[in-house]
């Protein structure tokens, strides 16, 4: 299972949170953890965040990983069971994936995505994110017939869906 996480949004207690839910994924459903770093740059920057909360965790075996290619990020979509994803490149990928999914929403583009893909139910807002409600959106995500039947519609409509969305939010930006 490969967990992906990306945010900016540093709260302390945001983190912790986050911390929580990946303790518990590893501990209960013996998942195997990897942060996948979308932004590297000097700003808002994945890996930095994730240390972070490798470190609240104390877990060195948590691979921090940034994909060289898109092959690569795409490789370990399809590997993953599960993904937490914040990144706006990390939902389209795990929707194209077919991964089960939930998407922290940070911004209006976010939620636009989600709603314009039939998604909204697997979308967080980040002032609720918290241990609890993350594990009831696994538990209810995360293997059930009807995510099964979503991502299987996705599978059909989500390249389609996709360019569509893109075309828009492009041309909401150039108004």
């Amino acid at each position: 299972m490969r967990l992906n996480l990306y945010f900016s949004f540093s709260s302390q207690s945001f983190k912790i949170q986050i911390a929580m839910f990946v303790e518990w994924l590893k501990k209960e459903e013996k998942m195997n953890v990897k942060f996948v770093n979308f932004q590297t740059g000097p700003v808002d920057n994945d890996e930095i965040l994730h240390d972070e909360i490798k470190k609240m965790i104390g877990d060195d075996s948590i691979e921090n990983i940034s994909p060289q290619s898109t092959e690569e990020v795409m490789r370990l979509f399809k590997n993953a069971n599960f993904a937490v994803c914040m990144r706006l490149h990390s939902i389209i990928t795990a929707m194209q994936a077919h991964t089960p999914f939930v998407a922290i929403n940070y911004s209006e583009k976010v939620r636009n995505l989600m709603d314009y893909m039939g998604s909204k139910e697997n979308l967080l807002e980040m002032q609720n994110v918290s241990f609890e409600t993350l594990k009831n959106l696994y538990n209810k995500t995360a293997g059930s017939e009807e995510t099964k039947q979503k991502l299987q519609h996705l599978k059909q409509n989500s390249f389609r869906k996709i360019e569509e969305f893109i075309s828009l939010y492009l041309q909401k930006l150039q108004k």
